[in-house]
């Protein structure tokens, strides 16, 4: 996966200390229809972080977002899915 994509980017700053900082970069991405980052902010939500707490309904809204988008149902009928985005 090359780092210059904003989702990728949000998710190492979110998993490399600054979970705030990439929890704000998600929503921003996933606010402009980004069902991957979506997706990742309903996990952020499941399982919470340091600065970010869990949050079952914020969860729901991301998760419904994700799938509104049609990720989810990309995810669910490709399980090839990940290894392509490691191919781009």
């Amino acid at each position: 996966m090359e780092m210059s994509d904003p989702v990728n980017a949000a998710i190492d700053i979110l998993l490399n200390g600054d979970a705030k900082k990439g929890e704000l970069l998600l929503l921003a991405l996933a606010g402009q229809g980004n069902g991957r980052a979506a997706h990742n902010l309903g996990t952020l939500y499941v399982t919470g972080a340091p600065g970010v707490n869990p949050d079952a309904s914020k969860s729901q809204l991301w998760f419904s977002r994700a799938l509104e988008s049609g990720f989810e149902a990309t995810v669910a009928t490709d399980p090839q899915w990940f290894k392509k985005l490691d191919e781009t």
